[in-house]
């Protein structure tokens, strides 16, 4: 009897083991791995030191937008996904300052900023009010909210905050 209870656990724990095992070596590679090629350009005017986590987010919010335009006209349920990364993107940016905030004077900087906030809040209402369009099915909607809504605040909000 125990010479079977003990087969039997043998089993479960060579799993866990070596499912461990891999996780650790995965872990390992990934660390060492260098960093992706595709890492954003530095001369973005994004970020005056050319990286950071609000370049990073405004290059992720430009390719979703790229994607879901081509979602969207091909009526891809799976747009709501696209719309995710790029709410994930706005919140990420919302708590960074804009480049354009180095170049006022001081008197002027908390203003900039709430402006800077409000529009990227008010992007995300517009990117959830898309998201409930795709949802729906509401393929007309979606694309009008698109066109009509997300894309001019992207223009503003670069004429407005983006560092030359």
């Amino acid at each position: 009897m125990t010479c079977c209870l003990s087969k039997s656990l043998f089993l479960p724990i060579a799993l866990v083991v070596g499912l461990g095992g891999l996780a650790f070596v995965a872990t390992s590679a990934k660390a060492s791995d260098p960093a992706p090629s595709s890492a954003p350009a530095a001369s973005s005017r994004w970020v005056a030191d050319g990286g950071g986590p609000l370049e990073e987010a405004m290059e992720s919010m430009k390719a979703g937008m790229k994607r879901l335009g081509r979602e969207i006209g091909a009526k891809d349920a799976a747009a709501w996904k696209t719309l995710s990364g790029m709410q994930a993107a706005i919140l990420k940016a919302k708590d960074q300052e804009p480049p354009i905030l180095k170049t006022k004077p001081e008197a002027e900087r908390a203003a900039v900023l709430a402006g800077y906030r409000a529009m990227m809040a008010q992007t995300l209402a517009v990117t959830c009010k898309l998201e409930q369009e795709i949802l729906a099915g509401k393929w007309e909607e979606a694309n009008k909210t698109l066109t009509d809504e997300l894309r001019p605040m992207e223009k503003k909000g670069h004429n407005e905050y983006k560092g030359d």
